[in-house]
């Protein structure tokens, strides 16, 4: 189970299951996890998202080309 004090579940009166709080965060079912739980409640918490890294590395791929980033360094 996952923290009971703030990830709780919606509808039923118990905390989420470490595989929830994973699907909400966007993790493959297929992801698996080793160490204690709160080894694994924290790694989960400090994660970026896989889906919301996809997104934002595909952004900046798209959005800046290595010429821009040269010219914003060397830029007085």
């Amino acid at each position: 189970m996952i923290s009971g004090c703030r990830n709780v579940h919606p509808i039923a009166t118990r905390a989420l299951t470490t595989r929830e709080a994973l699907r909400l965060q966007s993790f493959p079912d297929s992801f698996k996890l080793t160490g204690n739980d709160g080894t694994i409640r924290t790694v989960i918490g400090n994660a970026v998202p896989p889906l919301l890294g996809f997104e934002l590395a595909k952004f900046i791929k798209e959005n800046y080309t290595d010429c821009d980033f040269k010219c914003r360094i060397n830029a007085p």
